[in-house]
């Protein structure tokens, strides 16, 4: 295993917030035939009839009426106020909707069709964790009140409503979209991934202490071997998928029909309309996530935390893994290259006790690492 160290000067800064809508047709079985005439009625009678008898003298059945054959009502289920357009109608007969309308509703059916598609290919432990939770529209308090040149500002934020992803994307959701597509990833690519090294675990009841924390560079470290040659994700299929650079990410999405929220989106989903510093409330407790202290120095099940899920349902949004956000910053120290750092939001599992929902991390966009993942977010339900 080939290791190289990364250079002080480029190392990933985290900044957590302690620094920083029918009309149908009369039925065609209800004719005129349902007048009755008089059984002793024919129609050379009829045709006798004075000219100047007006058609209400024409006398009906005894149970029937010029008057009731006005009153002919629809069917219960027919009101011409209500015209529903179905889902599967031909975008041809939308003539009242603009360009722009027409291709919102066309990605919107296109998406649906491409979530409907990956769901198909789940089985049922599977689709627990490709699980959609509603977040209410409403105004949102997101941001830190710490003036810190790269974290976000306090500020209100009115959130539309979505549905996001109950956990961070899964090992095995992940290898289902490279089994369909062959999609080759970044570091796969690249032949080396970042690998963080924690200073603190716990074998039983020994406690292990190391001297090597940080990072490094370790070639063949990609999403199927987290930490280089050699590791697997053996007992680690629930687990949140590593690795993966925003690019990885965009790509998982979209053939999914989904997409990455933005970091003022992923706050709200995680504070809720209470403004939580943490997703279970406002006061730290180490057993509610997967930090460094946790002591298990790796990545944990995405729902071995669902007891700490915050009041919409979202769970494992603190600790773990960080987690790709939509959204770019300048980068956090001076560099030669100007291109903008991507936002990584929740803290993963090498984090300190400091960290909150607040908390974010810059890193360039081809980063791929063993604690940033990833959760999608859309307007489709599912």
């Amino acid at each position: 295993e080939q290791v190289e160290e990364i250079d002080d000067d480029v190392d990933i800064e985290e900044v957590d917030d302690d620094e920083l809508e029918e009309i149908e047709e009369i039925d065609e079985d209800q004719e005129i035939e349902d007048i009755e005439l008089d059984e002793d009625e024919d129609l050379e009678e009829l045709e006798e009839i004075d000219e100047d008898t007006e058609i209400e003298d024409v006398e009906l059945d005894d149970n029937e009426s010029l008057e009731e054959i006005e009153d002919i009502e629809l069917d219960e289920d027919q009101e011409l106020e209500e015209v529903d357009l179905g889902e599967d109608e031909d975008l041809e007969e939308l003539d009242e909707l603009d360009e722009e309308e027409l291709k919102a509703l066309e990605e919107f059916r296109n998406a649906r069709e491409l979530a409907e598609q990956f769901d198909d290919f789940l089985g049922e432990r599977e689709k627990k964790f490709n699980a959609y939770i509603t977040i209410p529209a409403g105004s949102y308090t997101i941001g830190t009140e710490k003036s810190l040149k790269f974290s976000l500002a306090l500020q209100p934020f009115d959130m539309p409503k979505v549905y996001m992803g109950k956990y961070p994307v899964t090992n095995a959701l992940f290898e289902i979209f490279i089994e369909q597509t062959g999609y080759v990833t970044t570091a796969e690519r690249k032949r080396v991934g970042t690998v963080y090294h924690s200073r603190f675990k716990k074998e039983g009841e020994k406690v292990i202490w190391s001297k090597q924390a940080g990072s490094s560079m370790v070639k063949g470290a990609c999403w199927y071997q987290p930490i280089g040659p050699g590791s697997t994700l053996h007992g680690k299929r629930n687990h949140p998928v590593v690795q993966i650079s925003v690019e990885d990410a965009f790509a998982y999405a979209s053939w999914i029909g989904r997409r990455l929220p933005t970091e003022a989106e992923w706050e709200a989903a995680a504070r809720t309309d209470m403004a939580l510093k943490y997703p279970w409330g406002n006061q730290f407790d180490p057993k509610l996530l997967n930090i460094e202290s946790s002591g298990l120095a790796d990545t944990s099940a995405v729902d071995d935390y669902d007891h700490a899920a915050n009041g919409f349902g979202m769970a494992d949004m603190l600790g773990n893994v960080m987690e790709w956000t939509a959204d770019t910053q300048p980068p956090p120290f001076a560099t030669r290259k100007a291109k903008l750092f991507n936002v990584a939001k929740g803290g993963a599992w090498n984090a300190k006790d400091s960290v909150t929902i607040s908390s974010r991390g810059l890193f360039p966009s081809d980063t791929t690492a063993n604690i940033i993942g990833f959760r999608c977010i859309s307007e489709l339900f599912q």
